[in-house]
C-alpha cells in the first residue's frame, strides 16, 4: 500500500516535499506509521529499503518483544522497539510519533467487550484482544507486561489521560467530570470539554 505524500497522517513528522508516494503501513488499524519509515527515515538506522529488510531477515529487530520481518507492518503509540542493542518507546511529541531511547510500558485503551466461554475477551484500540478474568469497563486502558499479566488503569474521575486525537493530540490532563461521553479535562491551567473517544487513561 502506498500514499500520497501530501496525504499522509499529520502524526508522520516527515516532510511535505519529497516523492510523490509514500509507503503506508500494512494495517491501518488507528493511528500507525510503518516500520520502513521509523527505520530509514526517523531514526536513520538504515538508507534504502534494502538496508532495512536486510534488518529485518537477520531478525535483529523485535517489536513489543515480538521478531517482526514485514517492512510494512504498523508501529503504534507506546510500542518499543528494539534494534539490535538500542531500544525506543513510541510516544507523541507536537503532535507527532517520536521515538526516545530506552523501553516504554505497553498501555491499550478498551474499546469494547465479548463474553467467550465464561471469560471475557477485551478488544483494544491497536487491533488486537485479550481474554481476562479480571473486572474492567470499556474506556479503562491496560498494561500488558511480558507474561501476560495485566494492570488496570480504571477510567474515572481524577484518572490521568492522555489525547490521542483531535487539535489536543500529545498533550496529558485529568478528567475533572464525566458526563456519558462527554468530558471535562483539566489542562495545564484550563478546563476544556473533550469526547471520551479522543484520551486514553494513562499512569
Amino acid at each position: 500500500m502506498h500514499l500520497k505524500r501530501n496525504s499522509m497522517p499529520k502524526t508522520w513528522p516527515l516532510q511535505k516535499k519529497g516523492t510523490t508516494y509514500i509507503t503506508g503501513a500494512r494495517d491501518g488499524f488507528g493511528q500507525t506509521i510503518p516500520l520502513i519509515i521509523v527505520l530509514r527515515d526517523i531514526l536513520k538506522l538504515a538508507k534504502t529499503r534494502k538496508e532495512v529488510k536486510a534488518i529485518l531477515t537477520s531478525r535483529n529487530l523485535k517489536l513489543n518483544e515480538k521478531v517482526i520481518k514485514d517492512e510494512k507492518y504498523p508501529v503504534r503509540l507506546f510500542d518499543t522497539l528494539i534494534v539490535g542493542e538500542k531500544s525506543f518507546k513510541t510516544v507523541l511529541k507536537n503532535k507527532k510519533f517520536s521515538f526516545e531511547p530506552g523501553k516504554s510500558e505497553k498501555i491499550a485503551k478498551i474499546i469494547g467487550k465479548k463474553i467467550l466461554a465464561g471469560k471475557v475477551q477485551l478488544n483494544l484500540n491497536d487491533g488486537s484482544n485479550i481474554i481476562t478474568k479480571e473486572k474492567t469497563n470499556v474506556g479503562d486502558s491496560i498494561i500488558i507486561s511480558k507474561d501476560k499479566k495485566i494492570e488496570i488503569l480504571a477510567f474515572k474521575e481524577k484518572c490521568n489521560i492522555l489525547f490521542i486525537k483531535g487539535k489536543h493530540l500529545g498533550e496529558q490532563g485529568t478528567v475533572e467530570k464525566i458526563q456519558g461521553e462527554d468530558l471535562i479535562i483539566k489542562l495545564k491551567d484550563e478546563k476544556i470539554n473533550a469526547r471520551q473517544e479522543n484520551v486514553i487513561v494513562i499512569k
